[in-house]
């Protein structure tokens, strides 16, 4: 998984071109929001840092990674975190004065036009890795995977787009019709 890599070089970049020197980077944490568990051991967080493999010593170079399995049921060590995955899985609690806050942020977001860009630059994104985790699957040859993978990037699609468009965009990946997507959508609910 290079994503984390990519987005931390970026992050010391950006510090590095004003005129910072290495010694002087601020600690950073690169955050990725996930909405199923990217590496199935059914926690809710992951946090990577630095460590020697030989003695278990860490680095301390000031980088950490935080992966969020927001898809997970296990909130008991971080319950503060819980209505912030129910929000990314759709089940937001309104009542929750930190998800209205969020949420008012990304409606902003989405009406203005230089957020709007960038964010749906970042579907692209989640979209195309979702994508390729499905070709990954299809690559096994498990029809199953590929039948699950189209349902996912339909629901996920379907938070920002039309129907229509949803269907269109996975018929243009799979090399399928409209009508293929649709049966492989009906034949995920029917399992």
């Amino acid at each position: 998984m290079k994503r984390p890599r990519y987005y931390q070089s970026v992050l010391d970049m950006m510090q590095l071109s004003r005129g910072i020197f290495y010694d002087e980077l601020k600690q950073q944490y690169v955050i990725i929001i996930c909405p199923y568990d990217p590496f199935g051991a059914k926690i809710p967080v992951y946090t990577f840092t630095n460590i020697c493999h030989e003695n278990g010593m860490e680095l301390d170079d000031g980088t950490t990674k935080i992966f969020l399995n927001c898809a997970s049921e296990q909130w008991d060590k971080y319950p503060e975190l819980k209505p912030f995955a129910d929000y990314v899985m759709g089940k937001a609690d309104t009542e929750d004065s930190f998800i209205r806050e969020i949420d008012e942020a990304v409606n902003m977001a989405r009406q203005n036009a230089q957020w709007r860009k960038e964010y749906m630059n970042l579907q692209e994104k989640l979209y195309l890795s979702k994508i390729e985790g499905i070709e990954q699957g299809i690559e096994h040859g498990k029809s199953e995977e590929r039948v699950n993978g189209i349902y996912k990037a339909y629901n996920t699609l379907l938070r920002f787009t039309s129907v229509d468009n949803a269907l269109a965009a996975i018929a243009e990946q799979y090399n399928i019709t409209k009508e293929e997507v649709k049966q492989a959508i009906s034949k995920h609910k029917e399992s």
